[in-house]
């Protein structure tokens, strides 16, 4: 069973964290905690990010499951989206799944917003 650290402030309904290794938590919400505490996660690269998974043998085959989809197990063909970018914030306010298209959709938008952020306006920083 996993271990995790928490402070001596926090409530039952404050986020928890879950150790990944290497120093690196995933946070979810109180009511995930005891579910997904009870197995050994870790990090893996994925399209230059880190996810929290954990590896299972189904079959005889090995499978790797992903914390986010693990807590709102999505439709087969629909995916995860993080709102906040953060892989590692799993807690539900900040997943939301959407199918394959709309979820390229919103990181093509983010790509362009942060490649072509909108002008500052010199005048809005002018104090009369």
């Amino acid at each position: 069973m996993a271990l995790t650290l928490k402070s001596s402030r926090t409530t039952s309904n404050s986020p928890h964290r879950i150790p990944l290794g290497k120093g690196k938590f995933a946070i979810v919400d109180a009511a995930d905690f005891a579910g997904l505490n009870q197995f050994k996660w870790s990090l893996r690269k994925s399209h230059s990010k880190a996810y929290a998974v954990r590896k299972v043998t189904i079959d005889g085959k090995r499978k790797i499951i992903f914390m986010h989809r693990q807590i709102m197990k999505p439709l087969q063909g629909m995916e995860v989206h993080h709102i906040n970018h953060d892989p590692l914030d799993n807690r539900r306010s900040n997943l939301i799944s959407l199918s394959h298209a709309d979820h390229k959709y919103f990181h093509q938008v983010d790509r362009i917003r942060r490649l072509n952020p909108p002008p500052q306006d010199d005048l809005r920083h002018v104090h009369r």
